[in-house]
């Protein structure tokens, strides 16, 4: 008995002799079906556009394209109609290739027996319907966060705005603890504001930006022009080494660092603040090291600190959300990479990035 559901699979593909194969296989399935050929992207532009397929079995190289150019054209218009490339390329270059591209799955021409081909585009359905069902949700959380934040900051701005107009009006006429109360009001709510603001920060932390290659040398001579006025205040010695080009969202790490050399800064103690950046390979991953001579963290603490709104240190001595490593931590993971810490208390730490060589931001 057929399957109630089976995958509507659209093929392109110019070769006719594989073509054909495709056909023969999906007529010994029951679980999925092929409802249509085209032998150029732009014939199969135009019928995925009139056959709305579950899955494309897209070929790399097609008479009028050829490469990661055939991926993204389908990407762009039809995205996330889930996406299985079609190679006999080397297997890691083009599974890289066609993930960084957006497709959810490569498969050897040589293995595309059947049941390989039935495997491959159920699961590729079900990743395309995850990933989607994620980025919908994502999208919800986003917009309430906008939303909230906006709710939030006018009554805000109201409250602040207001109790500064009571500073100036009343200034030299409050009595005992009057003006030390107002002045609460007022800080409270310059706090509120900028936890605000973190909060949208860390909502949105690698999100809705193209990833594409970025020079870390770059990223950071930019940052550092962001934080001039900060670093010459302080006096901050900044040493950069060489840094990799990755894979992945510019703005996004291009933050991450910010918040790093930032806290460095931020974090010295009593110390003239020296921070060296310096990238290297290991093990198939770029490495980011941001080392300084701050006041260090205890390693009972260490896990702790990447959480949000974690803070080792009050107001009093640290102003802050606690929510800056973890913008860091979230846009690492959104980086298919992840974070290490070394810390001495009293000498410094080291902030370690762990990206693949081949990011899927």
């Amino acid at each position: 008995m057929a399957l109630v559901n089976p995958v509507r699979v659209f093929l392109v593909e110019d070769d006719i002799d594989f073509a054909e194969l495709i056909g023969h296989a999906a007529d010994t399935r029951r679980d999925w079906t092929l409802i249509g050929h085209a032998t150029s992207l732009q014939a199969a532009i135009i019928e995925i556009e009139a056959t709305q397929p579950d899955v494309v079995l897209l070929d790399l190289n097609l008479p009028d394209s050829d490469g990661t150019a055939t991926v993204e054209a389908i990407v762009e218009r039809f995205h996330p109609l889930a996406i299985v490339v079609l190679t006999s390329l080397d297997a890691t270059e083009a599974y890289s290739t066609a993930l960084r591209a957006g497709a959810q799955d490569y498969l050897d021409k040589a293995e595309a027996t059947p049941a390989v081909l039935s495997r491959t585009v159920r699961y590729a359905r079900e990743r395309a319907s995850y990933a989607a069902t994620i980025a919908r949700q994502r999208k919800e959380i986003e917009d309430f966060a906008t939303h909230a934040a906006h709710d939030l900051s006018a009554p805000l701005r109201s409250m602040r705005g207001f109790a500064e107009l009571l500073e100036e009006e009343l200034e030299g006429r409050l009595q005992g603890d009057e003006q030390e109360f107002l002045g609460h009001i007022v800080s409270s709510a310059t706090r509120l504001q900028g936890l605000i603001a973190d909060l949208m920060e860390y909502a949105r932390a690698g999100h809705g930006e193209k990833p594409a290659p970025v020079d870390l040398g770059e990223v950071v001579e930019h940052v550092l022009g962001e934080l001039g006025t900060v670093i010459h205040g302080s006096e901050t010695q900044v040493v950069v080494g060489e840094l990799p080009v990755v894979y992945g969202q510019a703005s996004a790490l291009r933050q991450a660092l910010r918040n790093l050399i930032a806290n460095a800064i931020k974090f010295s103690g009593d110390r003239t603040p020296h921070i060296e950046i310096r990238g290297r390979a290991e093990r198939g991953h770029h490495l980011i090291e941001v080392h300084d001579n701050g006041i260090g963290i205890a390693n009972e603490f260490l896990e702790r600190i990447l959480q949000p709104f974690s803070r080792l240190h009050g107001q009093s001595e640290y102003e802050g959300s606690g929510l800056g490593l973890a913008v860091v931590d979230r846009i690492v993971q959104r980086h298919s990479g992840r974070m290490r810490i070394e810390s001495e208390v009293g000498v410094g730490s080291v902030f370690t990035i762990e990206l693949p060589f081949e990011v899927t931001a």
